[in-house]
């Protein structure tokens, strides 16, 4: 399965999805797009982003994903009002995020290398 192309074009031409350059509606839009594939397209990232920062979380992705681009901000605030700058800081992350996970999923080897890490890190 290889979604990329579809997060590449969403990222390139938010209008086209209903999007508006805000960071609430297109977690909402790529939620929709997890849904529609059985849990599918995020299965694994929560876990991935824990590896990615050697600590484990009980922060829905999206919250952490926005807690890493606005550091400033409360978690919480996710949803916002943000001002634009954070907005597109935070889109800006989500997606190179997204990406980022997309080879690892798309790769055998490398997703069963972070599912070995992820049980490691568990295990401390």
């Amino acid at each position: 399965m290889n979604d990329k192309p579809l997060i590449e074009d969403i990222r390139a031409n938010p209008g086209t999805y209903g999007l508006n350059g805000r960071y609430y509606p297109t977690v909402m839009l790529l939620n929709g797009i997890d849904v529609a594939q059985s849990r599918g397209f995020f299965r694994g990232f929560a876990e991935w982003l824990c590896v990615q920062r050697q600590e484990l979380s009980s922060f829905a992705w999206y919250k952490e994903i926005f807690r890493e681009a606005v550091p400033e901000a409360d978690p919480g605030e996710w949803r916002g009002p943000l001002t634009p700058e954070q907005d597109q800081r935070a889109l800006d992350h989500l997606f190179t995020r997204v990406l980022e996970f997309l080879a690892v999923r798309n790769s055998r080897e490398a997703l069963i290398r972070m599912y070995a890490d992820f049980r490691t890190l568990r295990g401390r």
